[in-house]
């Protein structure tokens, strides 16, 4: 009987262990939807379900994190070293956001572009998104061995309902190339 009790232990762990993995395949599948696509709110409801991601929050706030040079490809690493980069940034970023209670993160693995989904019961201002970009970019300078870069960073719009996300998205990509075309 104890033996019999061991093994549904067992059972019970590996299927935890397995609800994980698919929850955090579901996250960042809906992350990158969520990013870039405009989403019915059916979609988003299954979205945020599957993925477990609480959707009871008042405000989001996308931060985009660009290796700068590497998606231009003046900058370019082999197979291995792309995948460690990733590996790394989704960590760091991942970590953070659990830490702090921020959000969540998603690594572009075409682009290594970072992208954070602050999200928050209170409202968002811009200090805290400056201070949790300053901070998570911090972080990512400890891999500075790896990426060989500078690392810019936009930040989006605060919307209110999750069908904006992707405003807010799209506020960040144009505050990093606003900031490009100023380094010109």
């Amino acid at each position: 009987d104890l033996n019999k009790k061991h093994q549904q232990q067992g059972k019970l762990e590996l299927l935890e262990k397995r609800n994980q993995i698919y929850s955090s395949r579901l996250r960042r599948n809906f992350l990158k939807e969520l990013l870039n696509s405009n989403l019915r709110n059916e979609e988003l409801e299954e979205g945020f379900l599957y993925s477990e991601m609480s959707q009871e929050v008042d405000n989001y706030s996308v931060l985009l994190f660009k290796f700068d040079g590497v998606s231009e490809n003046s900058i370019s690493y082999r197979e291995e070293e792309k995948k460690l980069i990733i590996f790394a940034v989704d960590n760091i970023t991942t970590e953070y956001c659990t830490a702090h209670e921020t959000g969540y993160s998603w690594v572009n693995p075409d682009t290594l572009e970072c992208y954070l989904l602050a999200t928050g019961n209170t409202p968002l201002s811009e200090d805290m998104l400056l201070s949790i970009a300053e901070d998570t970019k911090e972080a990512l300078y400890k891999i500075s061995g790896l990426i060989k870069t500078t690392i810019s960073c936009g930040i989006g719009s605060i919307e209110t309902e999750a069908s904006n996300i992707i405003l807010s998205c799209l506020n960040a990509k144009k505050a990093i190339s606003y900031k490009k075309e100023e380094d010109e």
